[in-house]
């Protein structure tokens, strides 16, 4: 499995269309997350099945802990989610890349 990630509007998408084109992708995992927390399922547990079921694939998923923190409780509560989910799929993932300007940079294993 692997890990893309990076800011928002970093070509993320872009990047894994060239050099993950042969792998399924799930892309704004962090949309995912909002929705999975909107409907009450845990995000972590969640996480965890979508890995074990999924090793062939590409996640994709904003870096949204780098700004201001929320005071609004749900939007900290969703931002801690992605946090904690973001660790796990790195955790588990062959591969983790950020992806800043359009470069990503392996910061676990190769591309």
């Amino acid at each position: 499995m692997i890990f893309v990630t990076g800011g928002a509007y970093q070509g993320k998408t872009d990047f894994t269309m060239k050099y993950f084109k042969n792998y399924d992708i799930i892309n704004k995992y962090h949309i995912i997350i909002s929705n999975l927390i909107s409907e009450n399922i845990d995000p972590i547990e969640y996480t965890e099945n979508i890995i074990s079921e999924n090793k062939h694939t590409v996640i994709i998923m904003d870096e949204i802990g780098c700004g201001i923190v929320p005071v609004d409780h749900e939007e900290r509560f969703w931002r801690e989610m992605c946090g904690k989910c973001g660790c796990i799929i790195a955790g588990k993932a062959d591969i983790v890349v950020r992806v800043t300007c359009g470069i990503g940079t392996a910061i676990k294993g190769e591309i």
